[in-house]
């Protein structure tokens, strides 16, 4: 009689995974150790698809088709604003009628929108200063200092309350 061999090692991802796929149900999103779908690719992007092991991908945000410049992405879909526009209008509407889902959507829209004005000025306020910095380091003999996230913070209080003021919704 010989001895028994034991099975062959079945290499795992992690030792909770399976060792192999079952066919009882679809696999799950995550599992990159499936064959790559790259028909419908270019052949210089179905490379890096591949080695990257992506079965899907949107070109706008692919670092291999676009320098992914937040400013001419926010160009090149400005039409977005007006559409975007136009769906809070109709949903205002269905909200004053009683829609309660209409008014939670454009409650959430509306907050989306703040937050995407804090950001811009936010935005201005760094660019301002760094403008600024480098204005001074050129006129002189000053060396290069970098903002603290702190004085940002107080110069978008600053402006905002400035802001409020020449809208005239600030008494103070």
């Amino acid at each position: 009689m010989s001895p028994k061999l034991p099975p062959p090692a079945v290499k795992k991802r992690h030792k909770h995974a399976p060792p192999e796929l079952s066919s009882a149900r679809p696999t799950p999103p995550g599992r990159d150790d499936l064959p790559i779908s790259t028909v419908a690719l270019p052949p210089h992007l179905a490379a890096a698809a591949r080695e990257a092991g992506r079965r899907r991908f949107d070109p706008r945000f692919d670092s291999a088709c676009s320098t992914g410049d937040a400013a001419t992405a926010t160009r090149s879909y400005a039409f977005l604003r007006d559409m975007r526009a136009a769906e809070e209008a109709a949903l205002d509407r269905a909200a004053r009628r009683g829609d309660d889902a209409a008014a939670l959507r454009l409650k959430s829209m509306r907050s989306v929108d703040e937050a995407a004005k804090e950001r811009a000025r936010e935005e201005d306020v760094r660019r301002t200063l760094r403008r600024e910095e480098r204005e001074r380091v050129a006129s002189g003999g000053k060396r290069a200092w970098y903002v603290k996230e702190k004085a940002v913070k107080e110069k978008v209080v600053e402006r905002k309350f400035e802001e409020l003021k020449a809208s005239g919704r600030l008494q103070k």
